[in-house]
């Protein structure tokens, strides 16, 4: 069974159709060496060669350099993690990279570039965010001010199309739409539209909030109905999402995530 996974974070929409830096932890929690990454993204509608691109840092123009037969297909990301990714992920659970070379990012005031054969096609730079150890930069929007197109996050690098949710979106994999900005406070709904002609199941998996060093348990998220659960064709599901946050817990915007993964 052919299945297809979607990020769904709880940001704002991309729109530019291009190859950008999506996501980029330089500095992990585990190590230095081999917990470093850089996911890039396909905004655009048409499959990419990316062979041949380069990773560029402050250490080195080649950081690293995508092996030749490397194509992004729309909506997809492409992994790019130090040597030893595997063993030295900071979570065991995030997928295995798509190209594994051994990357130097800074932890100050630094920055990687992202370049194809004839020119820069993304650059991101961090001299004003203040990220701790195992958070990210994530692009959520490509306006050429980093300070409102980068949100710090925490760091996830499981396998799916990320889609922001903090404001409404519409995504569209095969004959699938999901069209709901998903605000907590405390309850949202996503819907998830099937204008294919047959049923599909879909599986929602919810993962922990965050907010600077502060964690809401998944514990405390809740689906009004399944998790797992089949759309019929030409019709529309709702699933209402609510957060119960525990008590004292320190106010404040939470970000987290969900899975949604489609069997066809």
């Amino acid at each position: 069974m052919k299945k297809i996974l979607v990020l769904l974070l709880l940001l704002v929409p991309l729109a530019h159709a291009e190859v950008v830096i999506y996501q980029v932890l330089y500095d992990p929690i585990t190590s230095e060496s081999g917990g470093e990454a850089i996911e890039l993204k396909n905004l655009g509608r048409e499959t990419i060669d990316i062979s041949g691109w380069i990773i560029s840092t402050e250490s080195s123009e080649t950081d690293a350099t995508i092996p030749e037969d490397s194509f992004l297909q729309s909506g997809q990301t492409y992994l790019v993690a130090d040597a030893n990714w595997n063993e030295r992920k900071d979570d065991p659970s995030w997928r295995a990279a798509d190209h594994e070379e051994a990357i130097t990012l800074g932890n100050k005031e630094s920055w990687v570039e992202l370049r194809s054969i004839e020119d820069v096609k993304d650059r991101v730079s961090w001299e004003t965010f203040d990220v701790n150890p195992g958070q990210s930069l994530t692009r959520v929007q490509k306006t050429g001010d980093l300070a409102q197109d980068l949100v710090v996050s925490q760091a996830e690098f499981f396998a799916g199309i990320p889609v922001p949710l903090t404001a409404d979106i519409t995504l569209t994999v095969p004959q699938i739409i999901i069209t709901e900005a998903l605000r907590l406070n405390p309850d949202a709904t996503l819907v998830i539209t099937n204008n294919g002609d047959s049923m599909t199941t879909i599986t929602l998996n919810l993962n922990d909030l965050h907010y600077k060093n502060n964690t809401i348990s998944k514990e405390h998220l809740s689906i009004d109905g399944p998790i797992t659960f089949v759309v019929d064709a030409h019709s529309e599901y709702r699933a209402k999402i609510s957060v119960r946050p525990p008590a004292n817990i320190l106010p404040g915007v939470y970000t987290s995530s969900i899975r949604v993964i489609i069997e066809e």
